[in-house]
């Protein structure tokens, strides 16, 4: 005799149902649908190509890649020209829209709709993270039948789970319990008939089908992330009430790339082909010597433009004897490969590598999860696609403590402990992450180079990570503050670049002379005066790089004022002196005030210089 919690869930799944052609009604489990129409990207995509009867349509259709055939010739959805363009890769947005897939009721309008108000992906998702926490691993085809298929809504899942596990505990109850589930052969047998099996092996992304063994499970072993990944989803789009399929939201939902910048749950719009990836890297220089380039100089002497002719022409730069790829072009690579972050003060460990974030559930139930950082997140895509350069460039480091928003990965970041990986996951490249991947790659290849990073949440899976050796980091700092880069032991790390100001980059030859006037005026006076380092004190050319008027210089010397007066902190009368030794004449005014004012006054108002004199050296200096 069964249990009454078994005898009790039967009852509460068997409903009377009249599916299938013939429309004989019986008692019976209803399941979530899955369609049998085509259940791969390439058949679907030939079918869109090949056919045009509405009805062979049907699977795009649901999936919202084809809007509506008009006239026999199918509509093609926003997601589904780009689902059709030879650049995007097919299986990915295939994959994003089976996680959008949701049905309102199970087969057709005849009988009881009996919706289920739950997204399958997500709901097959969750169930296997939660079992694997209670330590099942993997399901039958019977049980994914009976305990996953069947779940209607979300909160119905932790029941399910509760009497699977009672079952898994009591096997002795097994067989009977199955037997006692009504029209339980065409139950069992709708795993293959509606192509359960191939959605599993082929569709849906962290779960995989051993059609050896006839087994379910996860690929990935992170829980915590993968339940992050659910509960955003719901909390992110799970937002309407209505949830037909003739309803604007829910069409609008698939048909549209959904992108946000915490979990990149649907593809990106520029997600190409693994082909592509692979081409491109065969195509580019990446030979660039150096993983650590840290550029020193005053400001505007050129350090952000040095990285760039680096990323353009070593790292990015086609071979000489390449082309273009005709989809993914280098600086479209270069976009997404290459992260830039200003290191301000108030920038932390937490926004770089990982740190604490929260979301409230459907039950309003506070949860907490451990968020990746940006540069934890640049180094775990280096590490699954070793053929591709990434870069990281940390600007104004000087404004903050690296060893604080890095933590140990000082220590790996030079060149003798970086790691060597072999193995490309292109297929991956688009995706959110799958940091328990990363991980057991970094285990398995890194040795002695690898840290594990601290769990922040109680049970959450233990984090290791290492530099690869296809990551280079590029760093900049000015020289107002330059002994906080010495106290973050980066000398020893980094090449070290000095940039200077160039005065061979600016237009005009009157307004070069003027410059190099300027910077040997302001070398002379601190050198005299016994200042250590007085290259300190250097004006660099970027703001005179184009002066060739009235107005453009005046303008730069705003910039070089404000420098002298605030940044410098220089006295008026060491400022007028500086000037006195260029063709500079600044005689009328009496204070910084007095200058910046009819310069500013000319700028931003239109009024007429003043400062006759000043006006007319400023027209014999250009």
């Amino acid at each position: 005799m069964l249990p009454t919690n078994l005898i009790n869930f039967i009852d509460s799944l068997s409903i009377e149902s009249n599916d299938g052609k013939e429309g004989i009604e019986r008692t019976a489990f209803k399941v979530f649908y899955v369609s049998n129409h085509g259940i791969t990207a390439d058949n679907i995509y030939d079918r869109i190509l090949d056919r045009n009867n509405s009805r062979t349509l049907a699977t795009p259709r649901l999936l919202g890649i084809v809007e509506n055939v008009v006239d026999e010739v199918p509509v093609l959805s926003e997601i589904g020209e780009i689902f059709m363009s030879p650049c995007s890769d097919r299986s990915k947005i295939f994959q994003d829209q089976y996680k959008k897939w949701h049905f309102p009721n199970s087969v057709a309008n005849r009988g009881e709709a009996n919706t289920f108000n739950a997204y399958p992906y997500w709901i097959i998702l969750e169930f296997l993270v939660m079992c694997a926490k209670e330590d099942i691993f993997s399901l039958t085809t019977d049980e994914f039948m009976i305990f996953v298929a069947t779940i209607r809504s979300r909160d119905k899942i932790e029941e399910h789970i509760n009497v699977f596990k009672y079952l898994r505990k009591n096997p002795q109850y097994w067989e009977e319990f199955k037997n006692s589930i009504p029209d339980n052969e065409n139950l069992f047998a709708r795993f293959y008939k509606s192509s359960y099996h191939e959605l599993l092996g082929s569709c849906l992304e962290f779960i995989q089908f051993n059609e050896e063994r006839e087994e379910i499970s996860l690929s990935s072993t992170d829980y915590e992330f993968l339940i992050n990944r659910v509960n955003y989803f719901y909390g992110a789009y799970d937002l309407h009430d209505n949830y037909s399929r003739d309803s604007s939201y829910y069409k609008e939902f698939l048909s549209k790339q959904f992108i946000d910048n915490t979990f990149n749950i649907f593809t990106m719009p520029n997600s190409f082909n693994t082909g592509a990836y692979h081409e491109v890297s065969t195509k580019i220089n990446n030979d660039y010597p150096f993983y650590n380039v840290l550029l020193k100089g005053v400001p505007g002497t050129g350090k952000s433009h040095f990285i760039e002719q680096v990323l353009n022409v070593e790292i990015f730069g086609l071979k000489e004897t390449e082309t273009e790829h005709a989809c993914l072009s280098t600086s479209v690579l270069k976009n997404k490969n290459v992260i830039r972050l200003n290191i301000h003060l108030g920038l932390s460990n937490s926004e770089l590598m990982q740190g604490i974030g929260v979301h409230t559930t459907a039950a309003n139930e506070i949860k907490y999860y451990e968020k990746r950082g940006i540069v934890l997140k640049h180094i775990a895509k280096a590490i699954l696609n070793p053929s591709l350069p990434y870069v990281i460039i940390l600007e104004e480091i000087q404004e903050n403590n690296l060893n604080k928003l890095i933590g140990d990965l000082i220590f790996l970041i030079e060149e003798s402990r970086r790691v060597e990986f072999t193995d490309d996951h292109y297929d991956l490249l688009d995706h959110e992450i799958d940091f328990g991947m990363v991980s057991e790659l970094v285990v398995s290849t890194a040795e002695h180079n690898k840290v594990a990073l601290p769990s922040l949440i109680e049970d959450s899976q233990e984090l290791f990570i290492c530099l690869p050796k296809n990551l280079y980091f590029f760093c900049t700092t000015n020289y107002r503050d330059d002994k906080k880069i010495m106290e973050d032991n980066l000398l020893r790390r980094f090449e070290i670049i000095d940039l200077y100001p160039d005065s061979s980059v600016l237009v005009s030859d009157n307004v070069r002379k003027f410059f190099e006037a300027l910077n040997e005026s302001i070398f002379n006076h601190f050198d005299e005066n016994f200042e250590t380092h007085p290259d300190r004190y250097l004006i660099g050319h970027a703001i005179w790089i184009n002066v060739n008027d009235v107005k453009t210089f005046v303008q730069a010397m705003n910039k070089v004022i404000v420098d002298m007066k605030d940044l410098k902190d220089l006295d008026w009368d060491i400022f007028v002196k500086i000037i006195s030794n260029t063709r500079l004449n600044i005689s009328e005014y009496n204070s910084y005030k007095d200058l910046l004012q009819d310069i500013q006054n000319h700028i931003y108002k239109g009024i007429e210089i003043q400062g006759k004199e000043f006006e007319s050296s400023v027209l014999e200096l250009i």
